[in-house]
C-alpha cells in the first residue's frame, strides 16, 4: 500500500508530501472527516513516509520500516483506539511514557489516536500537556469526525486537515471496478454510504 491507495484525498497527500520534503512536519495533526474517507489509511501511510528508508515522494513499501508499520508491528508507531467508547487515562499515560523516549529504530515516533472524540476530560487534559511541547522526534495524529467534540485547546495545538467525502458516482465506480458489484447493487450501496 502507499499514498496511491488513498482515494479522493489528493490535496491532503500533496500537503503531507510537501511537509515531508520541506522538513516541515508538525508535532501534531488533527485528521477530520467522516468515517471511511481514508483518515486512518492516510495516517499509516504518513507514518511510513516519514520513516521510510528510501522515501522521496511516497513510501517504498519494501524496507523493513514500511513493512513493520504496514502490519502494525513497529515499536515506534503506537495506535490508540477507544476501549468501551473511551480513550482512557491509562492509554494517555502510555503515550506520555513513550513519547519522551528516543525512537527505537525510526526517525520519528508516531502516535495515532483513533476516534479522538472519545477522549474524556481527564485524558484530554493529559494529552493537552503533551501537546504543549511535543518532542521533536515525535508526531501525534488525532483522528476525529467532528472538531467540536475536542477541547478547543487541543484543536488549537494541531494542524487541522479536512478529509473530503467521496461523491456517490465515485463510490459506485469503486464498488464496480474493485469489488465486482453489479451496477444496480453498487448504486444502492453508494447511495447508503453517503460518501
Amino acid at each position: 500500500m502507499s499514498f496511491k491507495e488513498v482515494i479522493n484525498q489528493e490535496h491532503i497527500v500533496r500537503f503531507l508530501v510537501s511537509s515531508f520534503q520541506g522538513n516541515r512536519i508538525a508535532g501534531a495533526y488533527l485528521f477530520l472527516g467522516k468515517e471511511g474517507v481514508g483518515r486512518e489509511k492516510t495516517a499509516k501511510e504518513f507514518a511510513k513516509l516519514i520513516n521510510c528508508l528510501k522515501a522521496s515522494v511516497d513510501c517504498c513499501d519494501e524496507c523493513p520500516s514500511c513493512i513493520a508499520i504496514e502490519h502494525d508491528k513497529h515499536v515506534d508507531v503506537h495506535w490508540y483506539r477507544p476501549i468501551d467508547n473511551t480513550i482512557t487515562m491509562a492509554q494517555m499515560r502510555d503515550l506520555e511514557k513513550y513519547i519522551f523516549l528516543k525512537p527505537y529504530e525510526l526517525k520519528k515516533k508516531v502516535f495515532i489516536i483513533c476516534d479522538a472524540e472519545c477522549l474524556g476530560e481527564e485524558s484530554s487534559n493529559a494529552l493537552l500537556k503533551t501537546l504543549e511541547e511535543p518532542p521533536a522526534d515525535s508526531v501525534i495524529i488525532l483522528i476525529a469526525s467532528q472538531a467540536k467534540a475536542l477541547l478547543s485547546t487541543i484543536r488549537s495545538r494541531c494542524q487541522q486537515i479536512i478529509f473530503n467525502s467521496l461523491d456517490e458516482t465515485r463510490v459506485k465506480d469503486i464498488l464496480i471496478e474493485q469489488h465486482g458489484l453489479t451496477p444496480l447493487r453498487a448504486h444502492f450501496i453508494s447511495y447508503l454510504a453517503q460518501g
